[in-house]
């Protein structure tokens, strides 16, 4: 807390590093870059204690820097500063809880709306979220219907950036998504190994409904979209790691602007749809659905909005990466804008 600060704006700047190596928790992280000083209330950051707490320790140094601008700098003589540094108890809450809090509200240029899922929608609702040391978006918030966690409400997030383009499946035209050699087997292969260890720890292995889009092609609203990739007797795989369904990406347009009866989903270049749906990207990406219409292709979200499919080796997309969190994961900090992601343990 600042106590006092009549210096100018920025003048005095602070770093923060952790000297406490006796294996009794976690420290804050450190402040390596020179950050100023512009407010009266200042996070240094969250760190904890585990073992015995009785007389546990954990130490910091804090500097203060004053520097040469090559300007005028007159206006600092005689200036005070006085700080103090307050501990308080955070206790996080799970953060499945936290988002099924959020249900009916504003967030950011969107909203949290129930529909078969507490699910974001609109043009860039606050969904951030720091996974793998990366940015990622929350999809929603899910019951078993959708991953086969009985009685569990699990957190679905995506990557923000594409992992590069690829093949559905890199050996033959089959629009089965647990068919070998498809995309599912380097997702859960190569790249999920490549992940850092916490976030591999938070990822639950769930049950990917493997329904394909209807015979009657891709003129459908969203429900039969999303019945269709949970039909009865439809395939099923156990994994970590997928992509999004067809309805995932349908139902992050804005319900205020995208009628959900009326507008097809081949037709969701419609204003109102696409461009009111932070799941759209002006690029082509894979979605895990297969085409039953047509047993060689997958499903695909279009650079011009639509959903569409094509043959699975036909030509490579763009892969957004997909994961389920563990119910246990929990909101530790953030507010889920791109500046200040919501931070998970």
């Amino acid at each position: 807390m600042v106590d006092e600060n009549n210096f100018s704006t920025n003048a005095i700047s602070y770093t923060l590093q952790g000297t406490n190596n006796a294996g009794n928790g976690k420290l804050i992280a450190n402040i390596t870059t020179r950050t100023g000083i512009n407010t009266t209330n200042i996070k240094l950051g969250r760190g904890n204690f585990t073992g015995v707490l009785e007389n546990a320790v954990h130490t910091y140094q804090m500097y203060f820097y004053f520097y040469e601008t090559n300007t005028g700098q007159s206006n600092d003589l005689g200036k005070t500063f006085r700080a103090h540094i307050t501990m308080e108890k955070y206790t996080p809450v799970p953060l499945n809880t936290y988002l099924l809090g959020l249900a009916g509200t504003n967030q950011g240029t969107g909203k949290v709306i129930n529909e078969n899922g507490y699910r974001y929608e609109g043009l860039n609702p606050n969904n951030y979220v720091r996974f793998n040391n990366e940015l990622w978006r929350i999809i929603g918030v899910f019951d078993s219907a959708t991953h086969g966690k009985t009685g569990q409400n699990l957190v679905k997030i995506t990557r923000t950036t594409s992992i590069g383009t690829r093949y559905w499946n890199d050996n033959t035209n089959t629009g089965d998504w647990e068919y070998a050699g498809s995309l599912k087997d380097y997702l859960n292969g190569t790249y999920y190994n490549g992940l850092v260890s916490n976030s591999k720890n938070m990822i639950e292995t769930i049950t990917w409904k493997l329904g394909k889009t209807p015979t009657a092609g891709f003129n459908n609203p969203i429900n039969v979209a999303y019945s269709s990739e949970r039909a009865s007797g439809a395939s099923t795989t156990s994994a970590k790691v997928g992509l999004i369904y067809p309805s995932d990406y349908l139902y992050a347009a804005l319900v205020d602007t995208c009628n959900r009866s009326q507008i097809l989903y081949s037709t969701y270049n419609t204003s109102g749809c696409y461009n009111q749906n932070w799941l759209f990207n002006n690029g082509a990406y894979w979605t895990i659905t297969g085409n039953l219409a047509s047993n060689g292709q997958a499903t695909f979200v279009s650079s011009n909005g639509s959903v569409s499919s094509t043959l699975a080796r036909n030509i490579k997309q763009n892969v957004f990466p997909v994961v389920y969190l563990k119910a246990t994961t929990l909101k530790m900090d953030g507010t889920g804008t791109s500046a200040n992601p919501y931070i998970i343990e």
